[in-house]
């Protein structure tokens, strides 16, 4: 249904998804916000560190989530948190940057919309630049997507919003912008590799 209602994301409020949800979400392109809650007083600030680092480890090998919450609706100083979070890479303890890769170009001014395949590749469309950027997942580079006729995949102008559907054959795309209509796209996966 979220699909078909063409949504691409999911905010889990006050709770972290079951893992068989967001290997569903990973699977279906739709992007999640974990939330480990705790909006309410008490709020016991010395154990987010370690709630906040079981929640990152619970999710790290979730593509799809792309954004976790720590104690929404509260004021207190995240670093501590963060810090913690951070240090989850269970291979080597270090934080790894997906994109840009170190040292590659950065093509990103002001993303507005994102969406991931099937397949893993991840779209954002750039508000800035009125151009849709496409990042390889298995190295994290960007590019421009381009048209079957060659240039950049027009977008239309100030583009907010994505929304992806795969085929057998191609990703189906719908572009939303303020300065024109709806446009759609089909981009085919073999200029992808």
């Amino acid at each position: 249904l979220l699909k078909a209602a063409n949504f691409n994301a999911v905010r889990a409020c006050q709770f972290v998804c079951f893992p068989e949800i967001r290997e569903l979400f990973d699977r279906m392109g739709i992007l999640s916000e974990q939330d480990q809650g705790s909006g309410r007083p008490p709020l016991n600030v010395e154990q987010l560190p370690h709630t906040g680092t079981m929640l990152a480890r619970a999710c790290y090998n979730n593509p799809g989530v792309v954004l976790l919450s720590f104690g929404n609706e509260t004021h207190f100083d995240p670093t501590n948190v963060i810090r913690a979070v951070l240090a989850v890479d269970p291979d080597t303890g270090s934080v790894r940057v997906l994109s840009p890769p170190p040292g590659g170009p950065n093509l990103l001014v002001a993303p507005a919309g994102i969406v991931m395949s099937e397949i893993g590749m991840v779209y954002v469309v750039d508000e800035s630049t009125n151009q849709l950027v496409g990042i390889d997942p298995s190295n994290g580079s960007q590019f421009v997507v381009q048209a079957s006729g060659g240039g950049p995949l027009p977008v239309g102008s100030e583009p907010f919003g994505l929304a992806l559907r795969d085929s057998e054959s191609a990703v189906e795309l719908w572009v939303s912008a303020r300065g024109s209509a709806e446009i759609r796209a089909i981009i085919g996966l073999i200029g992808f590799g």
